[in-house]
C-alpha cells in the first residue's frame, strides 16, 4: 500500500527548529572558536519553501520528519577556498561534538550531507532528522556549490539543481493576487505528494509541480 502523507502541526515541529537553531549556532560558534572560519546557516526545503513551512511526514509512519539546511562556509580570501575533504571532516567533527550531547545518533557523512537522527529509544523510530549540506562560494562566478562525498571516499564541490526562477516568480506572483494562496498550495502539494507514483521525484520537484497548478487555476478563475 502506498504511504499517506500528512503535515506535521506547527506545535511538533516548532519546537524542533528552535532546538536546531540553538544547536547549529553552537556548531557556528564552535567552528570559529576552534577554526577562525564563520559559518552561516539557513533552513532549506520543507522547513522553508517559500518563506512558509510544508512539512510532511508518513502517516503511521516511522521515519518522522526532517529539516535541511544549508551550512555556508566563508571563504579564507578572496584568492582561495576551502578543500572539500578538510572542511566537511572538520565540521562532521564538530557536529559529533554538538549533536551527540544534546541527545542525537551518531552524524552520519551521506553523499550530500551530514545527517543527524533523534530516535524514539523504545523502539528505534526517528522522531525527526536533519541534513546538513555545506556550502562554499569558490569565486568563479558559478554560485555557491555544495559538498558532495563520492564513493571512491573523496570529496569534491558541486553545483546543485533544486532552483527554479519561473516556480519563484509564480508563487511571488500568488502571494500578491491570491489571498488563500497558502491554504490552496498546501492543499495541492500534499494531493501531489500522495498521488505521486515516481518514487525517484523528489519533494521539491512536486512543490514546482503545485505551485504551478495553483498558478494555473488562479490565472483561469480571473479570467472566468
Amino acid at each position: 500500500m502506498k504511504p499517506r502523507y500528512e503535515y506535521v502541526p506547527e506545535c511538533e515541529w516548532n519546537p524542533v527548529k528552535k532546538v536546531l537553531v540553538r544547536l547549529l549556532s553552537e556548531l557556528a560558534d564552535l567552528v570559529y572558536r576552534n577554526l577562525g572560519i564563520r559559518i552561516h546557516f539557513q533552513f532549506v526545503g520543507s522547513s522553508n519553501r517559500g518563506g512558509s513551512c510544508f512539512i510532511t511526514r508518513v502517516r503511521g509512519g516511522n521515519k518522522g520528519f526532517d529539516f535541511d539546511a544549508n551550512v555556508i562556509v566563508e571563504r579564507p580570501s578572496e584568492h582561495e577556498y576551502w578543500r572539500a575533504a578538510w572542511i566537511r571532516t572538520e565540521i562532521l567533527k564538530y557536529c559529533k561534538n554538538v549533536f551527540l550531547g544534546a541527545g542525537y545518533q551518531f552524524p552520519e557523512d551521506r553523499t550530500s550531507v551530514i545527517r543527524v537522527k533523534f530516535l524514539d529509544e523504545s523502539n528505534r523510530t526517528i522522531i525527526h532528522s536533519c541534513d546538513l549540506a555545506i556550502f562554499q562560494d569558490l569565486g568563479d562566478g558559478k554560485g555557491p556549490k555544495y559538498c558532495r562525498k563520492y564513493d571512491n571516499g573523496g570529496y569534491g564541490w558541486v553545483l546543485r539543481g533544486g532552483n527554479s526562477r519561473v516556480s519563484e516568480e509564480r508563487l511571488s506572483w500568488l502571494k500578491q493576487c491570491v489571498p488563500d494562496w497558502h491554504v490552496r498550495l498546501r492543499e495541492e502539494y500534499l494531493k501531489l505528494k500522495n498521488v505521486n507514483k515516481d518514487e525517484h521525484k523528489a519533494s521539491f520537484q512536486l512543490f514546482f509541480e503545485a505551485v504551478s497548478n495553483v498558478y494555473n487555476q488562479a490565472l483561469q478563475e480571473l479570467g472566468d
